[in-house]
């Protein structure tokens, strides 16, 4: 048994390719949003991932499980009309999507639905925002701190950096920013240090994103933003 906490929602060709793109790249900030919440869970199943494929056709089978035995696959029939012209319409096809291929998935297996169903509605009440703090780390002898926010949006993915200094915030700006999909996003999650000279700064590995002057306030970023 596994921890189950990946959700992929997919349409089939019965769907344009503008359609399908825009599920497999807007929907990962309201699917991303129940991951995290689903992962603290520690919910034990056979499998790890639940892919939902969606066509406008009837589908033969509803369930099975992948050749990669961590993976599983509801297939749904659902016509979701036409969704890619605002967010609104987007983020309720999604909706439609997860609830459906859930009530469909627990048929076969158990599933925790209700907690989907109720991570969706959470998403919705915090005005469809997916944000976390990734660092939020405090210098007391220099009276510093920093915090590194992740704002998950449909469109795009944005890291913020905010600095205070005594409590009063004297920086506050995007320094990276990415497609919206994890593979993408997670190479921007790094670490932040002070160094010598009042240096605060932000890097993945051995690439410096931003530095952050704190006698200057000169912020200078080199990642695209």
């Amino acid at each position: 048994m596994t921890r189950f906490w990946d959700i992929q929602l997919v349409l089939d060709s019965t769907y344009t390719e503008e359609e399908q793109k825009t599920v497999i790249v807007n929907s990962r900030s309201m699917v991303h949003f129940i991951e995290r919440l689903l992962y603290p869970l520690n919910f034990r199943s056979k499998f790890s991932r639940l892919v939902i494929n969606c066509s406008k056709l009837p589908v033969e089978t509803e369930f099975s499980l992948g050749k990669d035995s961590a993976i599983a696959y509801a297939n749904i029939s659902q016509d979701l009309g036409c969704f890619i012209h605002s967010d609104d319409e987007k983020y309720l096809a999604f909706e439609k999507i997860l609830k459906h291929g859930f009530e469909v998935a627990e048929k076969y297996v158990e599933l925790p639905k209700a907690e989907v169903f109720d991570a969706i509605e959470k998403f919705k009440s915090a005005g469809f925002i997916n944000e976390w703090v990734h660092i939020e780390k405090t210098w007391k002898r220099k009276g510093v701190t920093c915090i590194i926010e992740c704002h998950h949006k449909l469109n795009t993915f944005q890291l913020a950096q905010k600095i205070y200094k005594c409590d009063i915030l004297v920086q506050d700006s995007i320094i990276a920013e990415s497609m919206p999909r994890e593979w993408l996003f997670n190479q921007l999650l790094g670490k932040v240090m002070l160094k010598e000279g009042g240096k605060l700064i932000y890097s993945v590995k051995s690439e410096i994103l931003s530095i952050f002057d704190l006698d200057t306030n000169k912020l200078e970023i080199f990642g695209s933003v």
